[in-house]
């Protein structure tokens, strides 16, 4: 019999973490690999137990332990959500939040601020504006790396041409 300890990212790639013959021994490292989850990455990941009785056979699994990010005792300094403007050329981190309540409310604070005066807030003409450069402000939520990667909310101003266009 041999039992394999893998850990599975929620990326899709899988680590071999230990192999052994021995149940004993393998059962001694899964406690250990339970009680060190804190040492892995910032992403949801699962460890797994399996066996397999010959070179020949698949595995089976024996035991399951889901490592989750809100989990981890370091979740606290991690952001969840950021509100950043972006006008097709420069990124601008607003704020990050742990609270959606909190980014929301945020969000709406800067697009009423956007709205007073568009061009002073996001520092380009409209003129200046095109389909690659049309400035918004977005609330998204961040990976595990603190990457925006998933969209909220957005506004995008309406360019003044458009405006006299549907007048």
């Amino acid at each position: 019999m041999i039992y394999t300890i893998y850990l599975h990212q929620s990326s899709g790639e899988t680590q071999h973490v230990y192999q052994s013959e021995s149940f004993e021994e393998i059962s001694k490292l899964w406690e250990q690999e339970k009680a060190l989850d804190d040492d892995y990455t910032s992403m949801d990941e699962e460890l797994t137990l399996r066996q397999r009785t010959d070179e020949d056979s698949e595995d089976e699994m024996i035991d399951c332990y889901p490592i989750l990010n809100s989990q981890r005792e370091d979740v606290e300094d991690e952001m969840d959500y950021i509100v950043y403007s972006e006008d097709g050329e420069h990124f601008t981190e607003l704020e990050k939040f742990n609270s959606l309540e909190e980014a929301k409310v945020f969000f709406n604070e800067q697009v009423v601020e956007a709205k007073k005066d568009v061009e002073n807030y996001f520092g380009m003409l409209p003129t200046d504006w095109n389909d690659e450069n049309t400035p918004f402000i977005a609330l998204e939520t961040l990976d595990g790396d603190g990457v925006p990667y998933s969209e909220i909310e957005v506004w995008v101003p309406t360019h003044p041409h458009d405006v006299k266009e549907n007048n």
